[in-house]
């Protein structure tokens, strides 16, 4: 009895050693490949330049890229079946290949430093707009729901689409969305460990990782997600959760040292502080789109009595003597 086993064997043995080990490496891709788990996406170009070279080998050996065009016009015998071999293997590694790009994860980066938000158009054709030095990353094209992962703030425009889920998760909270505008605010860096979310419109609904508890918020609350669990919060409101998107810093009764991680954030340099400053003394203000961090740091430390002086990565704030 024939099997698809049989057969290719009786195929491998009218082949040489690098066409047969072509054709048993595009038999395994077919018939066992699974979409890998998520990849690093840095490593993704990586990947995309080793398939089109070992594409770019496979022809040539073949005499398909044009060097031999003449045998490859009027083949014969079995240089034939070989050439089709290849060709067809040629065909299904790209295939397999697209497969795999579909299921890899795309990283979404905000600005380095300064007052620039850049806006993304993601896969599934949400938009979000990141802060400077946030990280979105997710959304490989075949997955059944539309997953992201965010080490920063962002602001979300998100469709109703019932069955493909938007959702989005930091390293405390869990944020599965229908159809809405919301902020998302969660620094692996920060000084504060919390993911905090204010909702405009919509809803959606907030899962706290730590103790696995849920709930469904509605249009104009914020709440933040802790270790302490889920805390309704009146500090990250509509005008504080948007005010980066204008470039602004916007603080309501924070303690300095949660101000301070903000600013170093948006310029881009280190800030540090002595032990005699009170980074718990808590600090309300607005700085409109601030073009230097030393317009802020001036302003701070006139309000904190402190003073400030420049380290060779940044600032520093100390009390006089």
């Amino acid at each position: 009895m024939k099997t698809p086993k049989n057969e290719l064997n009786d195929l491998l043995a009218q082949t040489d050693g690098v066409e047969r080990e072509a054709l048993l490496q595009t038999w395994e891709l077919v018939g066992h490949a699974k979409p890998p788990a998520p990849m690093d996406p840095d490593r993704t170009e990586g990947l995309r330049k080793s398939l089109r070279e070992a594409v770019r080998d496979r022809t040539a050996h073949a005499g398909l890229d044009g060097s031999e065009r003449e045998t490859a016009r009027r083949p014969r015998g079995p240089l034939v079946f070989r050439i089709r071999l290849v060709a067809a293997a040629v065909i299904t590694v790209f295939v397999v290949a697209a497969g795999v790009w579909g299921f890899l994860p795309k990283s979404y980066l905000g600005a380095e430093g300064g007052n620039l938000v850049v806006t993304h158009v993601l896969r599934d054709g949400a938009q979000v707009q990141l802060a400077p030095g946030a990280r979105l990353t997710g959304g490989a094209r075949f997955s059944a729901r539309r997953s992201y992962a965010l080490d920063g703030e962002a602001w979300f425009e998100v469709d109703f689409n019932p069955d493909r889920p938007f959702s989005v998760e930091t390293a405390h909270a869990e944020i599965t969305v229908l159809g809405t505008s919301f902020a998302v605010r969660d620094w692996s860096s920060g000084v504060r460990q919390e993911t905090s979310v204010f909702l405009k419109s919509g809803s959606i609904s907030l899962r706290n990782t730590a103790s696995d508890s849920t709930i469904t918020m509605e249009p104009g609350v914020s709440f933040r997600s802790s270790l302490d669990g889920l805390k309704e919060s009146q500090a990250y409101g509509e005008v504080t959760a948007t005010a980066w998107t204008s470039g602004d810093l916007h603080f309501q009764a924070e303690p300095l040292g949660y101000v301070l991680d903000d600013v170093s954030r948006r310029f881009n340099v280190d800030i540090s502080w002595t032990s005699a400053v009170d980074a718990d003394r808590p600090v309300s203000g607005v700085f409109r789109a601030p073009d230097e961090v030393e317009v802020v740091l001036r302003d701070l430390a006139a309000y904190m009595s402190v003073m400030y002086r420049p380290t060779a990565t940044g600032f520093e704030l100390y009390a006089p003597d």
